[in-house]
C-alpha cells in the first residue's frame, strides 16, 4: 500500500459521522464544550439528526457558537425539523415494522377523460 501523499488529520471517530463537515463540527465542539455530554451518550438517532442539520439547514451560516446553542439548546427532532423543510410528517409504523400508508380514497384519483 502507498504511502499517502497529502496530510492526514487526525479525527475523533464519532466526527467521521459528519463526514465533509467534520472539521466544522470540531470547531463548533470547540467553541461549545457542554456539547460532550450531549454528543458523547446521544443515540445514533440523534448524531444522525445533528450531521442533517449541519448539512441541509440554512440556519448554519451562522457563527460556530450560534450554532452551538442551537445544538445544545433543541432537540434533534426540532433539528431535523430545521433541516428538511416542507417534509411530509412521519407514518404509522407497526410493531413488526410495516409503514402503513392511508388507504387512497376517490379524492385521491384524477378522473380520466374519454379520448
Amino acid at each position: 500500500m502507498p504511502a499517502p501523499t497529502s496530510a492526514i488529520r487526525e479525527r475523533a471517530p464519532l466526527l467521521l459521522v459528519f463526514g465533509p463537515l467534520a472539521d466544522r463540527m470540531a470547531e463548533i465542539w470547540r467553541s461549545r464544550p457542554s456539547l460532550t455530554a450531549k454528543i458523547a451518550f446521544a443515540p445514533p438517532a440523534a448524531i444522525h439528526a445533528i450531521a442533517v442539520f449541519l448539512h441541509q439547514a440554512p440556519d448554519v451560516t451562522q457563527s460556530d457558537v450560534e450554532v452551538g446553542d442551537l445544538i445544545e439548546q433543541s432537540n434533534p427532532r426540532e433539528l431535523l425539523k430545521l433541516a428538511l423543510l416542507n417534509c411530509p410528517p412521519r407514518q404509522k409504523v407497526s410493531g413488526s415494522g410495516i409503514v402503513f400508508f392511508p388507504i387512497p380514497g376517490p379524492k385521491d384519483f384524477i378522473s380520466l377523460q374519454p379520448v
